[in-house]
């Protein structure tokens, strides 16, 4: 189901969270402690999604079309993880005419296209 912001944000509101919640994953400064801070905002998210569906279910007389929203909302953030940044690798990259070296750091996401020297018959060799 695709949610435009303003249905994102109505159902966050039901749910008791705020953008800053999620800033706080993204600020952490390790991998551990992102993980901690995503699983109480988890945990913060499933408590809001109980307390909200006894008065938004339908059997109970609520909005449907705004408890599918915030379902699929909590379902969205149970789905999230924490993966750690790419590694930089150390990369040559050379002409097999022997023209230069080029050294310089990527992620491993990430490939170079070009070099000073232009494009064609240029090798990357990763480390």
């Amino acid at each position: 189901m695709r949610l435009t912001d303003a249905e994102i944000r109505e159902a966050m509101d039901v749910l008791g969270l705020v953008p800053q919640d999620f800033l706080t994953v993204k600020q952490a400064r390790t991998p551990e402690e992102a993980k901690e801070v995503l699983r109480v905002l988890k945990d913060k998210a499933r408590r809001g999604f109980k307390k909200a569906a006894l008065k938004l279910h339908p059997d109970h007389g609520g909005d449907q079309t705004l408890f599918v929203r915030v379902k699929s909302v909590v379902e969205h953030i149970e789905s999230l993880q924490v993966r750690p940044r790419p590694v930089p690798r150390r990369v040559v990259m050379y002409r097999p005419a022997g023209i230069g070296i080029v050294f310089g750091t990527t992620n491993a996401s990430t490939t170079a296209s070009t070099t000073p020297w232009g494009t064609g018959n240029v090798y990357t060799v990763v480390i």
